[in-house]
């Protein structure tokens, strides 16, 4: 797994102020995402692996499970969580033996990330609500270097994010993409 120096990826944190008179609540993550990984022999897109196919899915878990609460913040609830989109770099993969070794690996994934309540004691008779949405996107380049005989990330960025906003939209998505997908040709 190639190591970025540079920050890719997201972090996010959320401060709401605990509604007193339903008793307070909780907060958690939604994520959405559209996009997937390719990898890729002598500049040809051999694989793919989280693709979405163009669908809007849930990324891996509803609802994300909670990263930090920050007891500074008295009558608040506090959540601070983050994603770096990652995946494995490999030269070689046994379930594709008859293949040249892979030179090239591609990221592009847009997200809508969802902050989400629901009140305190209605943990099973009530939905999550949506309060916010993060737009943002994560896309990025590897390549293998054959002088060096290592992975270089040769183009990497994270698009949108910034303050949110804020919504009461439930969302919706098409099926699920869990972590670790295998790959599957492109034909």
């Amino acid at each position: 797994m190639l190591q970025s120096p540079k920050n890719l990826g997201i972090t996010w944190e959320a401060i709401v102020a605990e509604p007193a008179i339903i008793g307070g609540g909780g907060i958690r993550y939604n994520q959405l995402l559209n996009g997937d990984y390719k990898r890729y022999i002598n500049d040809v897109p051999k694989e793919k692996a989280s693709n979405t196919d163009d669908q809007i899915m849930l990324d891996n878990l509803f609802p994300y499970p909670i990263d930090q609460y920050n007891p500074m913040y008295p009558g608040m609830l506090y959540l601070r969580s983050s994603d770096s989109p990652q995946v494995r770099l490999d030269r070689t993969d046994p379930m594709f033996p008859h293949l040249q070794p892979y030179d090239k690996y591609t990221a592009d994934y847009a997200f809508n990330t969802y902050l989400i309540y629901r009140p305190k004691g209605a943990m099973n008779s009530t939905i999550w609500v949506t309060l916010s949405v993060i737009d943002w996107g994560w896309h990025g380049i590897a390549e293998f270097n054959t002088t060096s005989n290592k992975w270089g990330l040769t183009s990497g960025y994270t698009t949108g994010g910034g303050d949110g906003i804020a919504t009461s939209f439930l969302p919706q998505w098409s099926g699920r993409v869990v972590n670790d997908q295998p790959w599957v040709p492109i034909i």
